[in-house]
């Protein structure tokens, strides 16, 4: 006798990545040296954490957009991630002030990621005139080391992006219940965008009965 089991179930990309994010700023917290490198894993996957969740809540509120993202999002006005951003807000109707927080914040964070996406050696070079019995001052920061936070700022950006993130949720959600209503995708969209579980699952097994040919 033989078993046939079916299952179904969902990876929530971003909250996994939140808990990247979460024990890399817990390290920061806790190193008053070696702080530079938990602080920019967290600031790039807090970033990830967006993108993550735009498709996840895009999905849910518009998939007819998102099941034809790769064309809806290629050309102007929503071309690229900038785009997608600037229709989930246009969906839960929402705005902000881009040189203010949150989305000062977030925009860091974008610029960020692409120095690290598109990352290349960078030459640093200049002169300074000292006086002869002084040594010539350390060489300059980097773009990249210049853009990631300094330790105490890291907790206020986290937390610019987490309620960032809670304020389109809490919109969204009752899209969400109208679109879906009882089925898993309303049932595990929770009450919070990052918080709850990143996974959800179901099976059902059955007697396997094979096809005669």
């Amino acid at each position: 006798m033989m078993l046939k089991t079916n299952y179904e179930g969902e990876e929530l990309t971003h909250r996994r990545l939140w808990r990247i994010v979460e024990q890399n700023a817990k390290m920061t917290s806790e190193c008053a040296e070696g702080w530079f490198y938990p602080t920019l894993v967290s600031e790039v996957f807090a970033f990830h954490t967006i993108e993550a969740y735009i498709n996840f809540v895009g999905e849910r509120i518009a998939p007819e957009i998102w099941n034809d993202e790769r064309n809806y999002f290629h050309k102007e006005p929503y071309r690229g991630w900038d785009g997608k951003l600037r229709k989930i807000l246009e969906l839960v109707g929402l705005s902000y002030d881009r040189d203010k927080p949150p989305m000062s914040s977030v925009l860091k964070l974008r610029n960020i990621r692409d120095l690290i996406a598109h990352g290349k050696p960078e030459t640093i070079a200049g002169e300074v005139v000292h006086l002869p019995d002084t040594d010539p001052p350390i060489l300059p920061q980097s773009t990249l080391v210049t853009a990631v936070a300094a330790r105490e700022d890291l907790p206020a950006i986290l937390a610019d992006v987490e309620g960032f993130l809670d304020a389109i949720h809490t919109r969204a959600a009752p899209i969400v219940q109208q679109r879906w209503g009882s089925t898993a995708k309303a049932t595990w969209f929770g009450t919070q965008a990052l918080r709850g579980s990143a996974r959800y699952g179901g099976s059902l097994t059955t007697l396997h009965r094979p096809e005669k040919d």
